[in-house]
């Protein structure tokens, strides 16, 4: 199958659009006000700019992205369960080989293994024995080495006060086990079909 495009990181901050294109934040914050570039926003009212909307965005305008010598889109799966956690890894892979995929099955392994390897985006269970998800994201963010990684909380227990409580804990968003990939795709930033796993 053709490689599936793959964004450098599934969501941008302004701080991050302002280096790629070399203007100033506040230029960024006004862009979405003047109707030029598309932006989400968070719970916490913060804006966030999908990558392609920035690539198409930088194409019209004949600027330049400068990205650096980054090349590696990385993902960290963190989950117990050893099963769902290699099919996970396997299912994204196929949706981008060029994406690099770890695993960290405990919850105490995770900071360690976060640090170490340094991912665009954190796959977080929250149901883990020992150490739960909450904690590990609320850790994750309150380290000024990892807290700008963005993290997509998994669940088996998706109810609106499980997602209100990790979202509040730093997580982007909470998606339900079994995850659709098309949706877990579009919150990697790629695009591909719909499969389902967990």
């Amino acid at each position: 199958m053709p490689r599936a495009k793959r964004s450098p990181k599934g969501y941008l901050t302004p701080r991050e659009v302002a280096d790629l294109l070399m203007v100033s934040p506040i230029t960024v914050r006004q862009w979405p006000q003047k109707g030029w570039l598309e932006a989400q926003t968070t719970p916490g009212g913060h804006r966030r700019f999908m990558w392609r909307h920035v690539e198409l965005f930088a194409r019209d305008r004949g600027h330049t992205l400068h990205q650096g010598d980054e090349s590696e889109f990385k993902v960290l799966i963190v989950d117990d369960d050893q099963q769902f956690a290699d099919l996970l890894s396997e299912a994204i892979s196929t949706l981008d080989d060029s994406i690099v995929v770890a695993i960290a099955n405990i919850g105490f392994e995770a900071g360690q293994r976060v640090r170490a390897f340094l991912p665009h985006t954190i796959l977080l269970d929250l149901m883990m024995p020992g150490v739960d998800g909450f904690t590990v994201c609320r850790q994750i963010k309150s380290d000024p080495v990892t807290k700008s990684i963005d993290i997509v909380a998994v669940t088996d227990f998706h109810t609106p006060e499980n997602e209100e409580h990790i979202i509040n804990a730093g997580a982007r968003t909470c998606l339900a086990k079994p995850i659709n990939l098309s949706l877990l795709a579009r919150e990697l930033g790629i695009d591909v079909g719909h499969a389902a796993y967990g």
